[in-house]
């Protein structure tokens, strides 16, 4: 495992965080980085061009898979969820999504069918 630390003007609530990537993406960026032959500090490119707006790219990719009425924020809910049925402690979950508030990230279940409702901590 090692950690992600994108610098406070990379995020939205202009604060710095670590976030833990497992060894399987870990060894799948690297790879991707290995694999181009360019200077680009960035490992996703589209057309040889950094990608610095990944909500575009991926409403882009919905498109041409026909995916329709799914948003990209709709994966930060995902990724609370699964970590609080795996047990990560609720701050944790803040400190690597960055959220400020704890009524905020009970927020991220509120359309969750009830009976995962009471995975809240």
């Amino acid at each position: 495992m090692e950690l992600f630390s994108p610098s406070p003007e990379d995020t939205k609530t202009n604060r710095g965080r670590d976030v833990p990537l497992n060894d399987e993406m870990i060894a799948m960026l690297r790879k991707l980085r290995a694999e181009r032959n360019d200077n680009y500090p960035n490992v996703l490119l589209f057309k040889g061009q950094p990608i610095l707006e990944i909500k575009r790219s991926f409403n882009s990719a919905c498109l041409r898979a026909g995916i329709k009425d799914f948003h990209f924020h709709a994966l930060r809910h995902t990724f609370v969820t699964n970590a609080r049925k795996a047990g990560v402690h609720d701050f944790v979950i803040m400190s690597i999504t960055g959220q400020q508030e704890l009524r905020l990230l009970n927020g991220s279940l509120g359309d969750l069918h009830p009976s995962l409702r009471s995975l809240r901590v």
